[in-house]
């Protein structure tokens, strides 16, 4: 197991695993460290309050290194905060994972000494509370007390939401936060109210049903509304034994996957679940009420007050029992009444209609208007009209108000409904993943407002590129700087960067001849298109001089290179990516470089003078 401040500071160094490289450097060198304790002549004046600079650097001696490529786990041990602010700027990251030691970065964090480090992660979401298992431990190995003090700060700050829920969050009216001002409150789009004791609870048929086999069940069958009947209101708890707190509850939880509830209340809403057919939440609930009970005691036997609240994170129930993977089989109800041609209310719950190319999608306005300002205001603001205006069946009844959508198709409607269902890419095909096909996701995401949809899009184009060259496919030039513009236009620096470098990886072929016919025609119809519009004539290309242009060695950048504040031309971007491939350091060397790919850059432009004027 990991190393703790309990074990042995003097017993053998084999004790201590060689994953904690950062401590291993800093205490396996008995010399320096008894130097190092040597000019700490004083006390270190801990307080309550935060390290002064001056106080910090009393910890000269802990070793903050560089994990290029190195995961989350590596880069917290290194100390390498850049790396951990690139890794956290991923949705994709997961700041309270566990590895095969069941720690989290944050352990690492703290064991190792690096404040600011651990103090970025506590910001990303990471949880300390000292009164949880994990907690405790986190709490028990920091180096120092600045690093506790820092713990004590943000332990007790609940757990941060995934997107997915904290959209849905805004779509409960028991999560909804007062409206500032004359601000309108938002519509809920409430079609179902449970009364306990007086309080009532709006909620949503689609949410209930697609998270509990219970609810499922009992909205197919006894509490199927009447005709005409917007909004139900059932009055429930009739046995006096439900209390409103556990009820709330496990209602935002459905729609949150966040559970926070008093200890008093835990074993009553371990029986919620119970009732709700909901095995995997029962357990999770079971099993950390025990583990509070031990953290519970332990803090009594140490005369520490305890706030006793039961919080329950996603991660402790399996994906399969999760809010993306109910949502996911919400809208798979909704794709099987299509295919039946169903446009009245059904098994799927749907409450509108979005024709899209002669196709109806069967939707839910409380996840549209949740997950898209867009649907939000076009749901308020459009005419919905029967469906039979706009399919032409005029001897159907009850049929779901429809909302005609152009600028789209269904395909890729399709594939937008999929993200705001799930907040998850499904599989692109070949046709999707070509330079037309991510062009047209893009101009969706960015038409209905969806900025995660966009970095979605260009994980799965990246993931697709590298398996295919895993598998030894190459991409071809042109498939890149069609991509690379493309990422441009709609502004996606996750797609744009990587293009970037792929291509300048290729320049030095380019340049040397080695290259295909056919990229050098590719690449000059690529500078044609990106040039600045004030380059009207070639000639203004062949005087391109290196000061006007990103990258000279004194500094002067226009463009905003890759990984820059902002963006320059592509062209200038592209040259600044290459020479950070070509590894040219700053100077004579790197100059040189720059002048090789101005040349080189203009005879292809050179050799096409008759398209470019």
């Amino acid at each position: 197991m990991p190393y703790t401040s309990s074990d042995d500071e003097s017993g053998p160094q084999e004790d201590w695993p060689a994953r904690d490289e950062a401590m291993h450097e800093v205490f396996a060198d008995e010399e320096r460290w008894a130097e190092v304790l040597g000019t700490l002549d004083e006390e270190l004046p801990f307080g309550e309050d935060d390290p002064e600079p001056e106080e910090t650097e009393r910890f000269f001696f802990i070793i903050s290194r560089v994990a290029p490529g190195g995961n989350l786990f590596q880069a917290t041990r290194a100390g390498d905060l850049e790396r951990v602010k690139y890794l956290l700027g991923h949705e994709s990251t997961d700041v309270n994972a566990l590895d095969e030691w069941d720690c989290p970065p944050l352990y690492y964090a703290c064991l190792a000494g690096h404040y600011n480090v651990a103090e970025q992660l506590l910001e990303g979401g990471a949880q300390c509370n000292e009164h949880t298992f994990d907690g405790d431990r986190i709490h028990y190995v920091s180096l120092n007390l600045h690093i506790r003090n820092l713990l004590r700060r943000y332990e007790a700050r609940p757990p941060p939401l995934a997107p997915l829920a904290t959209s849905m969050r805004q779509a409960c009216s028991l999560c909804a936060q007062p409206s500032a001002g004359d601000e309108a409150p938002r519509p809920t789009y409430t079609d179902l109210v449970f009364v306990l004791n007086g309080e009532r609870f709006e909620l949503h048929r689609a949410i209930l049903a697609a998270r509990s086999p219970y609810y499922h069940k009992m909205l197919r069958t006894a509490w199927v509304p009447a005709r005409g009947e917007a909004v139900r209101t059932l009055a429930i708890g009739g046995n006096g034994r439900l209390t409103r707190e556990a009820l709330r509850a496990i209602l935002v939880y459905l729609y949150t996957d966040r559970l926070d509830v008093e200890m008093d209340e835990a074993g009553l809403v371990e029986k919620l679940a119970q009732k709700l057919q909901w095995p995997e939440l029962q357990t999770a609930v079971a099993a950390e009420r025990e583990r509070r009970k031990c953290n519970f005691k332990r803090a009594r036997k140490g005369g520490t007050d305890v706030v006793k609240r039961l919080l329950l994170r996603r991660q402790s129930l399996p994906p399969q029992a999760q809010l993306p993977a109910h949502l996911r089989q919400l809208r798979g109800w909704a794709a099987a009444e299509e295919e039946r041609g169903n446009l009245a209310a059904g098994a799927d719950f749907a409450d509108v209609l979005i024709a899209v190319e002669g196709h109806f999608f069967r939707c839910h306005r409380v996840i549209l208007a949740a997950r898209s300002l867009y649907f939000s205001a076009l749901l308020q603001r459009s005419d919905q009209l029967p469906a039979d205006v706009l399919s032409g069946d005029n001897d159907s009844h009850d049929l779901l108000p429809a909302i005609k959508l152009g600028d789209v198709t269904a395909d890729v409607f399709e594939v937008v409904l999929a993200f705001m269902y799930t907040h998850e890419m499904p599989t692109l095909g070949r046709r999707q993943l070509s330079s037309s096909g991510i062009d047209s996701l893009l101009s969706a995401a960015d038409m209905y407002l969806l900025e995660a949809m966009q970095r979605a899009i260009a994980d799965a184009v990246i993931n697709d590129i590298e398996q295919s060259m895993r598998e030894g496919t190459t991409p071809s030039l042109e498939y890149l700087l069609r991509l690379m513009i493309t990422a441009d236009e709609h502004v996606v620096p996750q797609l744009r960067d990587p293009c970037l470098v792929a291509v300048a990886m290729r320049w030095d072929a380019i340049a040397l001849g080695e290259a295909p016919p056919r990229d050098c025609l590719v690449l000059a119809e690529f500078i044609r298109s990106v040039a600045p519009k004030e380059w009207s004539r070639i000639d203004d290309l062949l005087e391109w001089d290196v000061v006007t242009v990103a990258g000279a060695s004194g500094g002067n950048i226009e463009g905003g290179g890759v990984g820059g504040l902002g963006f320059g031309t592509l062209l200038q971007d592209l040259r600044e990516s290459y020479l950070e491939h070509a590894k040219a350091e700053p100077g004579a060397g790197r100059d040189q470089k720059a002048a090789l790919f101005d040349k080189r850059l203009q005879q292809i432009a050179a050799q096409t003078a008759d398209n470019f004027e």
